[in-house]
């Protein structure tokens, strides 16, 4: 799927500072991911240079993956927010068979922001979406 079928950025990601939106951002990732029987799967990762850098990490490893969708979710200037931000969502979902993450995010060096938190999913039924 190209990555423009496939990026959905139709509604308000998170912004801000990251200790007040944690518990929503958790909150989502549980709720319309681990939760919701239409995801076989997904990935929680950053990526920089804003919707650009989403673009390449899809080209590069989900779609070959076999990943059909990509949401972002939280948006921020702050390279220790999107890091930390990473950290804990897969930590949160770390037990749920779902969650494809097999470390506690990623240590390679991001670009310029804006950063991007995102979820990376295979979900089973093209075509109808679920609002976030």
């Amino acid at each position: 799927m190209d990555f423009n079928d496939a990026f959905e950025e139709d509604y308000e990601a998170f912004r801000g500072q990251l200790g007040a939106i944690l518990k929503h951002l958790k909150a989502a990732v549980t709720r319309h991911f681990s939760n919701d029987d239409d995801v076989t799967w997904y990935y929680v990762g950053i990526a920089s240079n804003g919707v650009a850098g989403c673009r390449n990490r899809w080209n590069q490893k989900y779609k070959p993956d076999g990943f059909n969708r990509m949401r972002a979710i939280y948006h921020t200037n702050s390279n220790d927010f999107v890091r930390q931000a990473e950290r804990e969502l897969i930590y949160h979902n770390w037990e749920d068979p779902k969650c494809c993450n097999q470390v506690g995010g990623g240590g390679g060096r991001l670009g310029p922001p804006t950063y991007i938190v995102y979820v990376a999913y295979k979900q089973k039924y093209i075509g109808i979406t679920r609002p976030f």
